[in-house]
């Protein structure tokens, strides 16, 4: 199968296409210019595996939560091929995706995206790739309590657990990785497309967790 996915909660625009013959990726960390790259980046995987868009069985993108410009620009991608080529999408939770880089390393793993500030979005997982903790917000520099884990080792990943663990002082904590690629979608989107658990292109939409503040500007138009 030929699968796509694409990853932008974060900083880093990030892209990549798994085929028979092996996985093909693109990435970048330079800031939010995920608009401006994401389709040349799609360009750039399909001619590395020397596969056509035709050819693409399915789109993944990650969900959220994480930044709203970059999972509409995701989503209205993702959209734009599945309608066009006919193809199902498949929406992947990005702190899950996180997680699964280390599952089995540790007796639990937290996976945590940079809300700004001094806050993040995270979901707490087992070594199975069980949900302890759903999806939830947290101000960093608040206590965290530590009493409900495990005596063993507990793994911080995705970009918001480095400045998190810089204000908890557990020996159980660990910094795992903290750059999330669309590479780490991969297993999830396999699962699901193998499960025909597609999304209505129609109807899909990211999930941010909050709701994005729009503001209304006071200036006149004329």
């Amino acid at each position: 199968m030929n699968i796509l996915c694409l990853e932008t909660t974060t900083n880093t625009c990030s892209v990549a296409l798994c085929t028979s013959k092996g996985t093909y990726e693109k990435n970048v960390d330079e800031g939010l210019r995920h608009s401006a790259v994401i389709t040349l980046f799609i360009q750039d995987v399909l001619q590395k595996s020397d596969i056509t868009i035709s050819q693409l069985d399915a789109i993944a993108v990650s969900k959220g939560p994480g930044s709203y410009t970059g999972l509409r620009v995701a989503y209205s991608t993702a959209k734009a091929i599945c309608f066009a080529q006919d193809i199902p999408l498949l929406e992947i939770d990005t702190l899950q995706a996180a997680a699964q880089m280390h599952l089995h390393e540790a007796d639990r793993v937290i996976s945590m995206i940079d809300a700004r500030r001094m806050e993040v979005y995270y979901s707490i997982w087992g070594t199975e790739g069980n949900v302890i903790q759903p999806t939830s917000n947290l101000i960093i520099d608040n206590p965290f309590d530590l009493t409900d884990l495990s005596s063993q080792k507990t793994i911080l990943c995705g970009d918001g657990a480095q400045k998190a663990i810089d204000y908890w002082s557990d020996e159980r904590l660990i910094l795992g990785q903290t750059i999330l690629r669309a590479k780490h979608m991969l297993p999830l989107a396999i699962d699901q497309y193998q499960k025909q658990e597609f999304s209505d292109v129609a109807y899909a939409i990211p999930y941010y967790f909050k709701a994005p503040k729009i503001t209304k500007s006071n200036k006149l138009l004329i």
